[in-house]
């Protein structure tokens, strides 16, 4: 006599019924749990091209500014335009916050990632050939789309530190 093995219809549909309640409750945490995750990283990507930057401006003996990138990522956009075309690092001899024919861009950074922007008090960073930041100290905030992260920030003094921001610095207001 051969049996037969396997599940009976009434145990594979409670078997779905089960998973799917499952998967429902941890759909929305994942999406919370990844945008975070994007959030860390971009915060990090900066915190390195600041650092990058700096290095820069001291090595080369010159200034290197970090400014939001137009959407081909040749310049330097007006002041009032945002971050989310990324950035550029560019030694800045004359310190105009132009990428000007005499000098070249170093890094760029093409795009934020979805759902996520940045909100600063300055459009660019330039550090002198001895590492300060004066006249250029600042705010970054990183910001969710769907307000369900705190937003995370940096400050960046005018001795040319940069340090993370915490919950009693206050940070550009990611609402409206």
């Amino acid at each position: 006599m051969n049996k037969k093995t396997g599940f009976t219809l009434v145990e594979l549909l409670v078997t779905i019924t089960v998973a799917s309640i499952v998967l429902s409750m941890a759909v929305p945490n994942m999406r919370t749990t990844l945008q975070k995750n994007r959030m860390t990283t971009l915060h990090n990507q900066l915190l390195s091209a600041l650092s990058f930057t700096r290095s820069t401006a001291i090595t080369q003996g010159t200034w290197a500014t970090l400014c939001h990138s137009n959407s081909d990522h040749t310049n330097c956009t007006a002041p009032e335009s945002e971050w989310v075309n990324g950035w550029i690092i560019f030694p800045d001899k004359n310190n105009d916050g132009q990428v000007d024919s005499n000098e070249t861009i170093l890094s760029a950074f093409t795009k934020l990632p979805a759902g996520i922007s940045m909100l600063s008090n300055k459009n660019r960073i330039s550090y002198g050939s001895q590492g300060y930041a004066i006249g250029y100290a600042g705010k970054l905030t990183f910001c969710d789309s769907q307000n369900a992260i705190t937003p995370q920030g940096m400050i960046i003094s005018s001795n040319g530190r940069v340090r993370t921001a915490n919950a009693n610095d206050s940070l550009t207001s990611c609402s409206g």
